[in-house]
């Protein structure tokens, strides 16, 4: 007899003991998933491993109901990622394997017993009268309807060749009706067709770039007629199938053409190239100035990689948001690359885990998620913009995808390299103390110069014309400048929508979310006004006076992105405008928009942080900072961090070809040093300040955290649950070696209708280990099943504290 461990697909802390039935020997392994009974249930779960020898008492082992897989659907060193995953970030373990899969995948197969053959002189009564039963089913016996007792027959039946089991993958369907176009290698040049014909030029160059769904083509005013012209001429083909996702990651950026690579380029490949044919970890950290061409050294390391025999993994923050470096991968890999984001349709995801998984696509380039691909021999593992906090997932498993990599990287002995202009300071003092390899690219490809930046005091401005101001003078007339030489500008507001509040001057109150304690922000939605919660989504009409006293009109503060193409619409009536944020466009809207920007089919952007996430734009020599004050105030000890990466990232974009550019910075407080920082372009500098004043008040990279977070729709329940959790934690923490800080109300006390408070733990000293073994004893505590609908959640290495 042999055993299985197995992690339940539940929210249960330890792995589970089952016997093997003699049927299923051949077919379980690790990574394959079965179906176990727990008390009445059935359940899904994985198979961690197999052993001869049981770890319980025998009477309490039940067997494994069923094999759900014909093949793993994990491969080993992603069932150790898990292992240390649900560990370290103290999550269940079947869920935590279960969050690796593509939601489609989830679903497990549908086992069925079909009757293959006669078997009277071969098997006993019983199992006779179970063939018979076997037979009455057309598409097969569904492994759910067979009996407890019915077991051992079935097992008579397999051994005789009676009966054959048969797996059913449940694939998901299309939304009817979704039509993708296609261009054909007869269609010509957009260039060549007549001007009459401007829209269907506009088309093929559209499809250029790759297919497009034919429902999105409406917002650029091109009619279902132009398409079927396109398609009477043998130009465009129209098909229910929708693309794999390598089709659809031909991007039009990046260019086809070798690059000659810069000495520092040269010298920081030679170093990778030489970790991955060593076949060994390490961590590498590419520090390489906005415009230094790091996407390049990515390249030449992937291809590197895949001369050596090997695989590649790439991380991005966005996969819409970074059209450069996959237009740059798609042109140079083609059909050995696959993507893996959540904006393909789960049909199209599917089709690329299984091309992963088949060894189909031996580059995988992807979001978050596709740290957890599952690609085999991987022999190198990048992950670009490196600081970026969207790496950190929000809810559920609060995973850390930089961090889930390099562990990644050490278990396959692949080196892993973190690219960035701007990076964490955690990897920064990582590379200075000789835990990672410091790689740096200290200039501009091509022979650009770095932008000039200009700290302007807009209190000035505004003293002497006794009201706020958006645009200050200087900038508005460097934007004057830049339009007249036909060159672009970026205005850059980190705030959406009209107005972030609408403000009493009376009782100096703010109208609220009736759900969460945050002020509304104000949208214009069409020709009327909208008052949104960006937090949970809810939205009402602005009133026309104070809700909470009556007595005054309210007043608009905090200038979001629609009140800045407003104002510079007016200030610019002849120059073509276009809004980058969530509220304007999304997914391949964003995309679209930064190629038309690209291209010169616009003269001034507006964005949010959505235009700063590494483009390229070859004639933008303008960039305004409209307040680069707002995320100084945030209450995050991260705030001066956040600050200096946004805007130093914000500012690369210009001047990065032939042309200087200059970055115009609007403060009202133009002394504080982050901002000094970032006009004297000193990231070392200011990151060893950083660091000095971390130390000092014992803030990670030198102490670590965890965050625990109690929530209820009862405020009181919550703060007695919270104490009791908090003088639990304290006395324990006590013993080894950790902190307690609070309980308090968190930041944002109130979010979508559930009061909400913290715990934060803070270990002695760089290692997480205390926190982790606090937070398990808590988790395995009857503490921690808190009653009534009050959740804890547990957040270990936290980068948002609201």
């Amino acid at each position: 007899m042999k055993y299985a461990k197995v992690a339940a697909i539940l929210p249960l802390r330890e792995p589970l003991t089952y016997s093997i039935p003699e049927r299923f020997e051949e077919l379980l392994r690790a990574g394959v998933r079965c179906s176990v009974p727990i008390g009445p249930r059935k359940v899904a779960g994985f198979v961690l491993s197999i052993s001869s020898t049981p770890d319980i008492e025998e009477k309490r082992i039940r067997p494994i109901h069923e094999v759900l897989d014909e093949a793993p659907t994990l491969t080993p060193d992603l069932l150790k990622l898990g292992e240390w995953a649900a560990n370290y970030y103290q999550y269940p373990l079947g869920e935590v394997l279960a969050s690796f899969l593509p939601p489609s995948v989830r679903t497990p197969s549908k086992v069925s017993y079909l009757a293959s053959g006669a078997c009277e002189d071969k098997v006993s009564e019983a199992a006779l009268a179970l063939h018979s039963r076997i037979k009455g089913f057309k598409n097969g016996l569904p492994s759910s309807l067979v009996k407890s007792g019915e077991a051992v027959y079935l097992e008579e039946l397999l051994k005789a060749g009676a009966v054959t089991r048969e797996w059913s993958v449940a694939r998901p369907k299309e939304v009817k009706g979704r039509r993708w176009l296609y261009l054909t290698e007869e269609a010509p040049s957009p260039e060549a067709l007549p001007a009459s014909a401007t829209r269907l030029a506009q088309l093929l160059e559209l499809l250029s770039y790759g297919p497009q769904e034919a429902a999105g083509l409406k917002s650029s005013g091109i009619t279902s007629d132009t398409v079927k012209r396109g398609e009477r001429n043998g130009w465009i083909l129209v098909a229910e199938t929708p693309p794999e996702a390598l089709e659809a990651g031909k991007f039009g950026f990046g260019g086809t053409g070798e690059v000659t690579l810069t000495a520092a380029q040269s010298k920081a490949v030679a170093r990778i190239e030489e970790a991955v044919e060593a076949g060994r970890f390490e961590p590498l950290l590419l520090y390489g100035v906005t415009g230094s061409g790091k996407t390049e050294v990515y390249l030449r390391a992937v291809k590197g990689a895949l001369a050596a025999g090997r695989s590649a993994l790439i991380l991005v923050p966005e996969i819409s948001l970074t059209p450069q470096l996959l237009g740059r991968f798609a042109s140079a890999l083609g059909e050995g690359m696959a993507l893996l984001h959540s904006g393909l349709s789960e049909r199209e995801r599917r089709l690329q885990w299984e091309r992963v998984r088949d060894g189909g696509a031996k580059v995988v380039i992807g979001t978050r998620s596709a740290v957890w691909a599952p690609l085999r021999d991987i022999g190198l593992i990048v992950v670009d913009e490196e600081h970026d906090p969207s790496y950190k997932q929000a809810d559920g498993l609060r995973y850390n995808a930089k961090h889930a990599a390099l562990m990644r990287g050490r278990e396959v002995g692949s080196p892993v390299l973190l690219g960035s202009a701007t990076p964490e300071v955690d990897s920064f003092l990582s590379a200075k103390e000789g835990r990672f390899t410091l790689l740096t690219l200290p200039e501009r490809v091509m022979g650009a110069s770095f932008p000039e930046v200009r700290l302007i005091d807009i209190r000035d401005e505004e003293r002497e014309k006794s009201k706020r101001v958006t645009i200050s003078e200087e900038l508005g007339a460097a934007v004057d400048e830049a339009l007249a030489r036909g060159e672009q500008a970026l205005l850059f507001i980190n705030r959406r929508g009209l107005n972030s509040a609408l403000f009493c001057p009376e009782c100096e109150s703010s109208v609220k979310c009736a759900s969460c304690s945050v002020p509304m922000t104000l949208h214009r939605r069409g020709g009327s006004f909208k008052l949104l919660c960006h937090y949970c989504g809810s939205g009402k009409n602005p009133p026309d006076i104070c809700p909470e006293c009556s007595a005054s009109e309210l007043i608009g503060l905090g200038t979001g992105t629609q009140r800045v193409e407003e104002s510079i619409s007016k200030r610019w009536p002849k120059a073509r405008i276009a809004r980058l944020d969530r509220d304007a466009v999304g997914g391949e809207g964003a995309l679209e928009l930064l190629r038309d920007f690209s291209s010169g089919r616009y003269d001034i952007l507006v964005g949010t942080q959505m235009v700063v996430k590494g483009h390229h734009f070859p004639s933008l020599t303008v960039v305004g900072v409209l307040s680069g004050d707002d995320l100084l105030h945030f209450a995050d000890f991260r705030a001066g961090e956040r600050t200096f990466q946004m805007i130093t990232q914000v500012a690369g974009r210009a001047g990065r070809e032939e042309k200087p550019g200059v970055v115009f910075l609007q403060t009202r407080n133009p002394h504080h040093p982050v901002l000094q920082a970032v006009v004297a372009g000193s990231f070392d500098s200011w990151a060893k300040g950083e660091l000095d004043e971390r130390k000092l008040a014992g803030f990670p990279p030198y102490r670590r955290l965890a965050l625990v977070r109690v929530s209820g729709s009862g405020e009181a329940a919550v703060k007695r649950y919270t104490l009791d959790v908090s003088h639990y934690l304290k006395s324990r923490g006590r013993v080894l070696g950790v902190e307690l800080l609070g309980p308090a109300p968190a930041p944002i006390e109130r979010l979508r209708g559930r009061w909400r408070h913290h715990i934060l733990l803070r270990a002695e000293g760089q290692s997480a280990a205390p926190l982790v073994m606090l937070l398990g004893e808590f988790t395995r505590s009857d503490l921690f099943r808190a009653s009534g609908d009050i959740s804890v959640q547990l957040d270990v290495d936290p980068l948002r504290m609201l």
